[in-house]
């Protein structure tokens, strides 16, 4: 092609017109499904890090627990990273084991009844004397 004349016209620029408009098109069908899976992705992140929070605030409380203080104030030491969950104390022997159950924050996984759950432990010195007071 020289320069200076212009581009032909005929079926070749009819044909790269058409492809234009199957690229949006195959754009129009996969967008949807790509965002899905992106706030799928988001969610199991979300999930994850309430997992994290949630053994955490559990590991806090059963220290707590470990201590002497009391399950109420075991519970105040939770609340912030486990708003809303839901405590259970196993104490066998010197252990104290504290499991928190909750509801998942990420909306259609809660939606579903999806909960998780996180469990921690900790030594308490004075398990026997305990015993003995009750």
């Amino acid at each position: 092609m020289r320069a200076g004349h212009p581009m032909p016209v005929g079926p070749s620029s009819r044909a790269a017109a058409g492809d234009r408009g199957a690229a949006a098109a195959e754009l129009a069908v996969v967008l949807p499904a790509v965002v899905l899976v992106l706030g799928l992705c988001m969610g199991a992140v979300q999930t994850v890090g309430q997992q994290v929070e949630m053994t955490s605030a559990a590991q806090e409380a059963a220290r707590s627990l470990g201590r002497g203080e009391d399950e109420s104030r075991a519970g105040e030491r939770i609340d912030g990273a486990a708003r809303g969950a839901s405590m259970a104390v196993d104490r066998q022997g010197h252990a104290v084991c504290v499991r928190l159950t909750a509801p998942s924050r990420f909306l259609p996984a809660g939606a579903a009844g999806m909960r998780i759950e996180a469990r921690g432990c900790a030594w308490q010195e004075d398990a026997d004397e305990d015993a003995d007071a009750g």
